[in-house]
């Protein structure tokens, strides 16, 4: 399905100005608490939207959110990707401000709050 966005990036400009995303969404079929992941293409000039589902968790959330999903070891292309050894990765994430990828992170040990269990139940 195909959904025009219009959004210019003038050379003398210190930003893009882009049009109305709500028709791109509806299109779609998200909903407000849905992301919207954009790819701009500056070369052949176009962009190429998707939806992340609000409950999308995991590994599965990662790729949608960063675009890697063919590549056996998201951590590699992810530090390769923003130019840094695998060993940066977590650390390059903190400083780009994009901590929200790092519970996503394989073998990562931070537990996201939606995901901690509910202990308040059983007591």
């Amino acid at each position: 399905m195909n959904q025009d966005i219009a959004f210019y990036w003038h050379a003398t400009s210190l930003g893009a100005e882009l049009g109305s995303l709500g028709p791109t969404v509806k299109a779609l079929g998200g909903q407000p608490e849905d992301l919207l992941v954009m790819e701009l293409n500056t070369k052949q000039r176009y962009a190429t939207c998707h939806l992340v589902d609000v409950s999308t968790e995991g590994l599965q959330r990662l790729k949608a959110l960063t675009g890697i999903s063919d590549e056996p070891d998201v951590q590699s292309a992810l530090a390769a990707a923003i130019g840094v050894e695998k060993s940066e990765l977590r650390a390059a994430l903190r400083s780009r401000g994009d901590d929200d990828l790092i519970p996503l992170l394989p073998g990562d040990a931070t537990v996201v709050e939606s995901q901690q269990p509910d202990t308040t139940a059983s007591q």
